[in-house]
């Protein structure tokens, strides 16, 4: 799920680390869950959805549904996430977190999915 989240910062031209900037930004994961419904093996192929569910002032949470590719190309439900992040900010001297409201630039870039899309 880690790579489909930064997969999804990056098709909106962000990056979820820049190490060059002057304040250290990043997106700790605080709820993760996830459901299994189906097995999956080495070599399967498997298909990801991320869907924004909800955005808050200084959190997202997203969710993933993940499906089994069968070989006559149709797809299986395999298992069903959830992680919610929070924008924040790291003190360079005392390396501490605090939330951070989010990015009004990446807000402008995405929305919530309509519920039907996650929750099916």
């Amino acid at each position: 799920m880690a790579s489909d989240f930064k997969a999804f910062f990056r098709s909106l031209g962000s990056v979820l680390f820049d190490p060059t900037a002057s304040q250290v930004h990043g997106w700790p994961r605080v709820r993760a869950s996830c459901d299994y419904h189906a097995p999956l093996r080495f070599g399967e192929t498997v298909e990801v959805h991320l869907y924004v569910k909800e955005i808050k002032i200084r959190a997202l949470t997203y969710f993933f549904r993940f499906r089994k590719i069968l070989p006559d190309g149709s797809a299986e439900p395999v298992a069903r996430g959830e992680i919610t992040v929070v924008c924040a900010t790291m003190d360079q001297r005392t390396r501490q977190l605090s939330s951070r409201e989010l990015p009004a630039e990446l807000l402008s870039k995405i929305q919530v999915a309509n519920k039907q899309d996650w929750s099916t």
